[in-house]
């Protein structure tokens, strides 16, 4: 076959695509496989005796020549061509009609040519072949397919002629001993008439110079049927998607659909071996010459060897299965497989072991993964049913079938697999069935590496500190159980040998699942069940006995370290032992459960076991998955408190999803969250160069120049990364685990799996309440993975990629130079770069990045890291989610908090400050490891000390920075060009809103107000610093007597940190239960908004389109009007009563600006406004009568404060006051008082609020007289004053009359 060529740009021709598709049918007769050459080769075995454990000769690496295209395709005409009649025409319409007949011709033709006349030294004429391509292609197909659907039925003559072809004795009698049995009678006659098919693939002239059938199907319909290799006789041994074939066709009915698929395949080839084991060290050799001591294998000897193996291993296995029946003296009445013959053949199917075994399977991984020859592919088979039975029946399960397979492995170590033009170093097949542990294991890479040991050295591969070495505590006799045990249950080999296991029962499981489906009905279905069941023992037994071993280990370790046991040399291999079978016991119990469901409830089998693996084993009965469903599918009792919140409620799931989408919608959210970021990034490499320069550490100042100078890099490589996992994310949400952890978004599915195939089951017995609640189960879900309604997460968790590739890149340069360190500086930038680029790449993992160190430092500074903190608030939500609505966000709000501490300038309360504070030299090895671990750095002996140092500089200029952040805030307040949080009392602090003073702003050179909420810590350090300055420091009108100063301490401990923690959500929780309407009104119209999508950015637009304050009565459906764009306008506005306008109601640019970025903009406020909030003034209760207690509505109000605006009566008669002798003296006095730091004294201007009352009501009432509704008001007036007229006659009926209206 010509070789697919692509130009230098990878892009294909037209004809190149048409092809590869499928498009096009047949340009030429080119066989796929090369040709056979059966006399040369027959000769060559009649003359030689079978020599099968001989390794095979070295043949020619020839490649065969391709025929030249015949005559008659060159002069071939097509409808579109020119030169096409009404003749070519007829021919192509006549020869599509006659190609089935004329292929069954040829068949006729060529079985006798080739089975008879071939040795009488004479060949019937072959038919000439069709011009038309597509007419080829169909009599091409014609000549193998009608033959052999139709030799089913001639058994006898199909034994004789494949023994003929055979042309050997010996042989010959075993094919036609596997040919005459009732197995292959069964098959041939049940699937298809295999023998015959050979035949005829092999025999119709379409086999010797074009396509052999699956050449054909590979080139018609590529999509189908491209799996299959250009020559599948070139493959050592069967291919990885046959095993998939055997899988499913050994272990669900007769054993041989494999079998007959690889021989549909070879018949027709020549053998040229392309795969072979390749020695990477002297001492490989032998070993690698074992594994390439096989015999190529035609068509014939495939079917003998599948056929003999499968009866050999069922021979095995009635063997073990006889012996264990007189140890138990349980043979008198008991029938056994392979031994008595009451057994049909259906019922004699049997997984075989693959030639190559485990060994196979390590590069059978790497073969998948990098599609080499596979598309769906299964890694073999390592086990004979023998072995397997007695896995499940020994004591100690899974382990003891284990080790002999781990010694495989090692025996094969060094040893490289050539494949084709492909070849797997040892390394790459080493590295790959280690990831494949780790993320069987669902471990993290470094914990992986800590639990497993190196013999050879005696350490283990996660730790390099010579201080763990066992040699290094001499002989003692605890250490060496440890040993022992180490060796024996932790070694990198035991671990690949069970993950390979574990992905090859996997594989098994799912494919005699469908051969299952296959044979429904069929006497095969009951063994094809048992052997399902025997395989999800081993497993479940192999996984759970995996993790015990794996955690032992850890705990051994900790204790090496510390060198104190807590079990003696005598007790930890027994202890250890008892444990491996009581959970092999516990697994045996739990297939016995499944043994009862699938006999009596077969439908619940698979939930329950999809329920099993989701809860870790916990639901082991058809009672717990009852349970497990109705406490997952539960709403009312989830919703609130939670009596077992280890079973999360998907339906809670899906609702409190979709309502974090929503809020979280907002545009400006995700830029918040990524300016957040980007300003603790650039503060990185501040405080790292100023935390060494205070500690005069200069190698860490230049380690953190040359980590932080190649911007444009760092950048161009984040802003990748950043794209990509948005992309990724927007397609799959639980695809990269920056925000939510992947384990946590697999359990989910899981759980979604588990619920599905529950209601699948009920509904199978007519029950279909379940479906229909798992029908709005996965309406929820799809809701909440739309896209466009996640853009707000998909966006965050895409910024978090930023960080990651920033921080990433900055410590992978921080690598290459210590590098160059330890090089001594021999090594020039080029060089450094190449180094810092494999360790960049190296922290990646499937498009992730998930080197420790990276994330935790970029979970710190987007306030997503786990502590104790963490865990224990989520613990309380999860068993009374009733305060879930008001603790949305606990991580984040610890985290911020955690995060200012380290800025603390006195550095008091903080751990993280005081654990660094000491030099690396009087720490000690020991706990400058401890350290660094926590921290997810990786620790090397040549390189731990500048990793404690960089870290240490880094805490200390955290500390520099705050102290700077303090004492600048100090400065700028006094100047009056910085803003805290504001007043401690409430009334107050609304004077000072109502005016349009901002908190947390700064004041910037064009005299606008600027916020600084996003700056992170240090904003909040500047914001307590202000708050301090503002309540306790700054002239006040009240005096700081006891009382008042609790007040003014706990607010500034309340705005500065406790609004940065999860107790901040409490707030409007204490205010609801204290029966505060306005409180409930206002947090029911907030949380209820987010039931509804797009709350955050639906809020977006009101800002943007009505930003303008509004008129609220704080009713409910007001205020959630006021949350929408377009109801907005159904409220009165808020007019500014002092210098005009509407409140809020900013420049066309700054409301764009405001509405979508997290740097805001406002104006400075009027001297006017100014000075009522320096006397304190409020005039909102003012405002909100008519003066003679008549309350005003929200429209009444809105159109006094806009005539009261327009005509500024009520500006210039504060000017009046200001310019008045109590109101100089107010302003001369204020200002001492503050340059003073201490307190006005309030008796003394009294005058001022009183004349300001006054003037406040005359302007009210000049507004009043010109408003619209001034009838309205003067009539409420009227009836209230004779409402407390008639209360006061106690005239009854008047006081009805007047309540009544």
């Amino acid at each position: 076959m010509d070789e697919l060529k692509y130009d230098s740009s990878g892009v294909r021709t037209q004809e190149e695509i048409r092809r590869d598709e499928g498009l096009e049918l047949f340009n030429s007769t080119t066989d796929y496989l090369a040709p056979p050459q059966p006399d040369t080769q027959d000769n060559e075995q009649q003359a030689q005796p079978e020599q099968p454990n001989q390794p095979p000769q070295q043949q020619q690496s020839t490649e065969p020549q391709q025929p030249a295209k015949p005559e008659e395709q060159q002069d071939q005409q097509y409808p579109w061509q020119e030169g096409y009649d009404f003749g070519d025409f007829t021919r192509n319409t006549g020869e599509a009609l006659i190609a089935p007949v004329v292929g069954t011709l040829d068949a006729a033709i060529g079985i006798p040519n080739e089975l008879l006349f071939k040795h009488m030294g004479f060949q019937i004429p072959e038919i000439p072949k069709f011009q038309n391509d597509a007419a080829q292609m169909f009599r091409d197909v014609s000549s193998v397919l009608v033959p052999t659907l139709a030799g089913g039925v001639g058994g006898g003559a199909r034994i004789a002629a494949l023994a003929s072809k055979a042309g050997n004795v010996s042989k010959a009698s075993r094919l036609a001993k596997v040919l005459a049995g009732e197995r292959m009678q069964i098959f041939g006659r049940g699937m298809f008439a295999t023998g015959v098919g050979a035949v005829v693939d092999y025999s119709v002239p379409t086999s010797g110079t074009d396509a052999n059938l699956t050449g054909t199907l590979k080139k018609s319909w590529p999509a189908t049927w491209g799996w299959i290799p250009d020559n599948i006789a070139t493959l050592d041994g069967d291919s990885e998607d046959v095993y998939r074939m055997k899988n499913s066709g050994e272990g669900a009915f007769l054993g041989l659909f494999g079998t007959a698929l690889d021989m549909f395949m070879s018949i027709g080839t020549s053998v040229k071996r392309s795969t072979m084991w390749v020695p990477e060290v002297e001492n490989a050799k032998v070993k690698a010459d074992s594994l390439n001591n096989k015999v190529d294998l035609d068509a014939e000897d495939i079917l003998i060897r599948d056929a003999e193996k499968i009866e050999a291993d069922l021979q095995e296995l009635a063997v073990y299965e006889f012996e264990k029946s007189v140890e138990l003296g349980t043979t008198e009445g008991k029938a056994i497989r392979g031994l008595h013959d009451t057994f049909h053949p259906y019922e004699m199917g049997i997984r075989t072991a693959d030639d190559g075994g485990i060994v196979q399977g390590s590069v059978s991984l790497l073969k998948i993964a990098n599609n080499d020859g596979s598309i769906n592919g299964r890694l073999g088979s390592f086990m004979t049913g023998a072995a397997m039975q007695y896995g499940l029946d020994n004591p100690q399960g899974s382990m003891d079938v284990l080790i002999p397979l781990s010694k495989q492995l090692k025996k094969a170590s060094q040893i490289g697999f050539k494949s084709g033009t492909q070849y797997y170093s040892y390394k790459d097949i080493d590295e790959a069935g280690t990831k494949f542990y780790q993320q069987i294991m669902e471990m993290d890479v470094e914990t992986m590496k800590r639990t497993l040991f190196d013999p050879s050295n005696s350490t283990f591969m996660g730790e390099s500190a010579p201080y763990y070495k066992l040699t290094d505590v001499g002989n003692n006799a605890v250490f060496k159980a440890v040993n022992d045990y180490l060796n024996q249950y932790a070694t990198k080999d035991l671990a690949k040998a069970s993950a390979y296991t574990s992905g090859s029962l996997s594989g098994q499981l799912s494919d005699l699942a469908q051969g299952a489906r296959l044979m429904d009905g069929n006497v095969s279905v009951e063994q094809t069940s048992k052997q399902i069941l025997d395989r999800i023992q081993f497993l479940s037994t192999l996984n759970a006995q995996n993790r015990f071993a794996a955690g032992r280990t850890l705990n051994l370790m900790n204790m090496w370290r510390r060198k104190k046991f807590t079990l003696d040399e005598g007790d930890l291999l027994k202890d250890t032992a008892a444990n491996l079978q009581r959970i092999a016991q516990e697994q045996k119990d739990f297939r016995n459960i499944l043994q009862a469901v699938n006999d009596e409830r077969p439908e619940m089998l698979k939930p329950l076991m999809l329920a099993y693996e989701v809860t870790n084993g916990e639901v082991n009965s058809i009672t717990k998955l009852n349970n497990y469903v109705q406490q997952s599918t539960g709403l009312i009792q989830k919703a609130f408190f939670d009596a077992q919140p280890e079973i999360p409620s998907a339906v809670v799931q899906g609702i409190w999803a979709n309502i974090y989408n929503s809020v979280l919608s907002s545009v400006v959210t995700p830029l918040k969250a990524g300016l957040g970021n980007a300003a603790l990034l650039i503060e990185r490499p501040v405080a790292t160069f100023m935390g060494s320069a205070i500690a005069g550490d200069r190698k860490t100042m230049r380690r953190a120049l040359y980590q932080y100078q190649a911007v444009g890099d760092t950048f161009t490589k984040a802003w990748s990364h950043m794209t990509e996992v948005f992309a990724r994310v927007s397609k799959d949400p639980t695809g990269v685990g920056y925000v939510m952890r992947d384990d946590i978004a697999r359990q989910n599915e899981k759980q979604i799996d588990a619920l599905n195939a529950f209601a699948k089951a009920a509904e199978e017995r007519g029950e279909f309440g379940p479906s229909a609640l798992m029908g709005q189960v996965e309406a929820l879900h799809d809701l909440e993975r739309n896209p466009i309604l996640r853009f707000g997460p998909n966006a965050m968790t895409a910024f978090d990629g930023f960080t990651r590739s920033v921080i990433g890149n900055i410590e992978a340069r921080g690598a290459a130079f210590d590098t160059v360190n330890a090089s001594l500086g021999k090594l020039d930038n080029k060089a450094m770069k190449e180094i810092a680029d494999k360790h960049y790449k190296a922290m990646f993992k499937d498009g992730v990045i998930t080197d420790k160190a990276v994330e935790y430092a970029s979970r710190e500074i987007s306030m997503n890291l786990d502590s104790p903190a963490t865990k224990s608030i989520n613990a309380l939500l999860q068993a009374a989610p009733l305060f879930k609505p008001f603790m949305m966000f606990p991580r984040t709000s610890i985290n911020m908090l955690n995060f200012a501490g380290s800025h603390n300038p006195a550095g008091l309360f903080f751990n993280q400050l005081n654990e660094f504070s000491k030099p690396f030299e009087k720490v000690g090895y020991e706990t400058a490891e401890k350290l660094l671990l926590k921290r997810g750095i990786p620790v090397k002996a040549d390189t731990i000390e500048q990793a404690y140092n960089t870290m240490r500089a880094e805490l200390k200029g955290r500390k520099a920075i705050g102290t700077l952040a303090v004492s600048g805030t100090a400065f700028a307040f006094m100047n009056d060009r910085i803003r805290g949080d504001g007043h401690f009392d409430k009334e107050k602090q609304r004077v000072r809103r109502d005016a349009g003073w901002q908190p947390r702003t700064y004041k910037g050179w064009d005299g606008k107000w600027y916020t600084y909420e996003n700056l992170g810590p240090v904003g909040d350090w500047m914001a307590l610093t202000a708050n301090i300055a503002d309540n306790l420091v700054d002239g006040t009108l009240d005096a700081n007597d006891g009382q008042i100063l609790f007040a003014k301490a706990g607010y500034i401990l309340s705005s500065s940190i406790t609004n940065k923690s999860f107790l901040a959500g409490l707030e409007p929780m204490n205010d609801i239960l204290a029966g505060n309407p306005a409180a409930m009104a206002r947090w029911g119209s907030t949380f209820s908004s987010g039931f509804i999508p797009l709350s955050g950015l639906r809020n977006d637009f009101s800002r943007i389109l009505t930003p303008q304050r509004k008129e609220l009565d704080m009713d409910m459906a007001q205020l959630i009007a006021n949350r929408n764009p377009f109801l907005k306008d159904t409220i009165p506005d808020t007019y500014d009563y002092i210098d005009g306008g509407l409140v809020g109601m900013p420049g066309a640019w700054t409301r764009v600006w405001n509405g979508v970025s997290p740097w805001k903009v406002h104006d400075d406020i009027s001297e006017e406004k100014q000075f009522l909030v320096d006397v304190e003034f409020d005039g909102r209760p003012v405002l909100s009568t008519d003066g003679s207690g008549v309350k005003l509505t929200p429209e009444q109000r809105s159109d006094v404060q806009r005539i009261m605006g327009e005509t500024q009566i009520f500006k210039k008669k504060i000017q009046e006051i200001m310019r008045s002798e109590d109101g100089k003296a107010f302003r001369k006095e204020f200002v001492a008082a503050r340059n003073a730091n201490r307190d006005v004294d309030y008796k003394k201007f009294k005058q001022v609020h009183m004349k300001l009352n006054r003037a406040l009501n005359r302007s009210i009432q000049y507004a009043i007289g010109r408003s619209s509704f001034r009838d309205e008001i003067k009539e409420k007036e009227f009836n209230m004053r004779q409402t407390i007229r008639a209360t006061e006659r106690n005239n009854l009926e008047d006081l009805r009359s007047f309540n009544n209206y």
